[in-house]
């Protein structure tokens, strides 16, 4: 009885033990490895090319993911690198297809752009690559006024303007440049140029840029040419520049330039300034404000007005004049001296000869006093001041000793004749002297008796 119990409680722990899956297999039994997993489904991805890329500038990686029957392409992660280097992660859409935007400043060059999908348990992981270029952006620099071969430095290259004022560089990666005018390195035998301002209030010669950009950079330039003049006088004639001792012009922005006919003078010809629609040059207007021939300014001032050109020559004409010299006798009126003697302005002395008529004619003399002096004359000494304005004629009256003579002899007779109106009875021998005293005596008495 009691083994039937035994044998009764082992069968229902055995029965216990098959329904929660335990199982005694004998020592002898053949070991069977698990079963393989199912083969993984194929996948593939595509990628698209984004052609040639601008420096710095976001793009758009696109491709699909296509999967097998029966596999929604939904949602499914793609990871975009670029040269094996992590640009961002993306899913795909209900197509299969997905987009990234890509921000990353890549420097110019050929890059491997890659997608990749990992796949699951099911599906297959899948990669594809395709080769993108970024091509180096240009910066551009448009000169006003437009001037060749002005140079420029940037990215530690130098460059130069074209005919037309624009210059341009390649600049290979994004960042913040500094461009500098070289303008001190221009050469030209007659022009020069001077660094004025860029477009907005930067006064410096550099201006530190931010890589790529859109715009044209705008620099104005100051422009200089040589100053030339030709002179001549109120009849148009030619005055030898040798004479002129200086010479003043002012600008109408009140610069003012002295300097000599024989002196290399380069002047500013143009201003920069900002309109509402940029840069724009202002032509510079001069004015001759004095021209000194014989220490004096022969130009009225501000009257003569020049813009200034490359190879440009100023006519400016100056107020000279003529005079005519007479050497004349005052009592006569005849001819005297051999030469005048000229002291001008200046206080230099140049002696004229007088011709038989006792006259001489100078030209091209500067207005101012002038002292005139008669040579060679038998006289008195002879200084006259002449204020010339105009063309005048100038008779120098000098006093000879033969005026003396006759002057004297004159005024010797007046007084003698004086003397002896006064003194009538001077001229009668004595007799008539004692009849004509007696008869003044007796017409004194008569008046006096009469008046009684």
């Amino acid at each position: 009885m009691k083994k039937q119990w035994i044998f009764m409680l082992l069968f229902a722990f055995l029965f216990a033990l098959s329904l929660l899956g335990i199982s005694f297999k004998p020592v002898s039994a053949k070991y069977s490895p698990p079963k393989a997993p199912p083969p993984l489904k194929p996948t593939s991805i595509q990628i698209a090319n984004p052609g040639a890329q601008k420096l710095g500038q976001a793009f758009m990686v696109t491709g699909t993911i296509k999967t097998p029957p029966g596999y929604l392409p939904d949602s499914r992660p793609v990871i975009i690198t670029v040269n094996g280097k992590l640009l961002g992660e993306t899913r795909t859409d209900k197509n299969g297809n997905y987009a990234l935007k890509v921000t990353l400043n890549l420097s110019a060059g050929t890059y491997t752009l890659a997608a990749t999908y990992k796949g699951t348990h099911l599906l297959a992981a899948s990669t594809a690559n395709t080769q993108m270029q970024v091509l180096p952006t240009e910066v551009r620099i448009q000169t006003v006024p437009a001037i060749a071969g002005v140079a420029f430095t940037m990215d530690g290259r130098q460059f130069l303007s074209g005919p037309d004022g624009v210059a341009s560089i390649s600049i290979p990666k994004a960042g913040l440049y500094r461009l500098t005018v070289n303008a001190e390195q221009y050469s030209n035998p007659d022009q020069r140029i001077s660094f004025s301002r860029w477009l907005d209030e930067n006064y410096q010669p550099f201006h530190d840029i931010m890589v790529p950009t859109n715009k044209a950079i705008v620099v104005g330039l100051n422009i200089f040419y040589k100053v030339n003049q030709y002179f001549v006088d109120l009849s148009g004639n030619p005055v030898d520049p040798k004479r002129i001792t200086g010479i003043t012009i002012k600008s109408a922005q009140g610069d003012i330039f002295n300097y000599l006919p024989n002196q290399t003078q380069w002047v500013p010809a143009s201003r920069i300034a900002r309109r509402s629609t940029g840069l724009e040059q202002t032509k510079l207007l001069y004015s001759v404000m004095g021209v000194t021939v014989d220490g004096s300014n022969v130009v009225t001032a501000a009257q003569q007005r020049f813009f200034t050109g490359p190879a440009d020559t100023w006519k400016i004409a100056l107020t000279l004049y003529a005079m005519q010299l007479n050497g004349r006798d005052l009592l006569f009126g005849s001819p005297v001296g051999q030469a005048v003697t000229l002291k001008f302005p200046n206080g230099r002395i140049e002696s004229y000869p007088l011709n038989q008529a006792g006259v001489t004619n100078i030209s091209y003399l500067a207005r101012g006093i002038y002292q005139v002096q008669l040579t060679g004359t038998k006289g008195l000494d002879n200084i006259n001041p002449v204020a010339l304005s105009k063309n005048q004629s100038v008779t120098q009256n000098v006093i000879t000793y033969l005026d003396l003579e006759v002057t004297g002899g004159i005024g010797l007779f007046i007084a003698l004749g004086l003397l002896l109106f006064g003194r009538p009875w001077l001229l009668v021998t004595k007799k008539y002297r004692v009849k004509f005293r007696n008869y003044r005596v007796q017409q004194s008495e008569w008046a006096s008796i009469h008046d009684n």
